[in-house]
């Protein structure tokens, strides 16, 4: 029973006014803390500059879980022997020495306006740890969840007119692609399903 200026509350052990007050504030400052650390999660703060000078205005990131191989797409191996080569023949780009695959003609037309990587790996042998340390520049912790490329610029650089700074096509299917230990107004704008396109 739980008394309190010896008059009878609930039942149970005998518990005095000052630790009934006390875990009521504990309760009272965990709801509290819980509202608060939401809407600080929601608040839409970006830095006015955060001094880094951009150099690109855009970066398409483009993951292909499961995919098209590189080498018949943006990298095709013409000089590798036949089993590491692509099937597609290598056509010659805007840029140079530069070769995509046959498929990509168009996009061979516009290379000069665009920056392949051929040179980013990981060591990870899982695939769901590669594909954090792909998205995030990190090796997977379970002590700290890692904020994706994405939304690290949403938060150094912020909205560029109304275009929002981050977005996934056609959602954030990745658990790797949100913004971590940053606040969600960093995270990225899903533009949601888009249904099938006929080409």
């Amino acid at each position: 029973m739980v008394v309190m200026n010896n008059r009878s509350v609930c039942p149970g052990p005998s518990v005095g006014r000052r630790n009934f007050l006390y875990a009521g504030w504990l309760a009272g400052a965990g709801l509290t803390l819980g509202q608060m650390l939401k809407l600080e999660a929601s608040e839409e703060q970006r830095p006015e500059s955060s001094g880094i000078p951009a150099r690109a205005k855009s970066v398409i990131h483009i993951y292909l879980q499961g995919g098209f191989a590189h080498m018949d797409s943006f990298d095709p191996k013409p000089d590798a022997p036949l089993e590491y080569r692509g099937i597609l023949d290598p056509i010659s780009t805007s840029v140079p020495g530069m070769q995509f695959s046959s498929h990509m003609r168009e996009t061979a037309k516009v290379a000069d306006r665009l920056t392949v990587v051929r040179s980013m790996s990981h060591t990870e042998v899982d695939h769901q740890r590669g594909e954090h340390s792909m998205f995030t520049g990190y090796r997977p912790s379970p002590a700290l969840v890692y904020p994706s490329m994405g939304s690290v610029v949403s938060q150094q650089y912020g909205p560029r007119g109304a275009m929002p700074p981050y977005v996934v096509v056609p959602t954030a299917g990745s658990q790797y692609l949100g913004s971590g230990y940053l606040s969600n107004a960093f995270g990225p704008f899903a533009l949601g399903e888009l249904g099938f396109v006929e080409v």
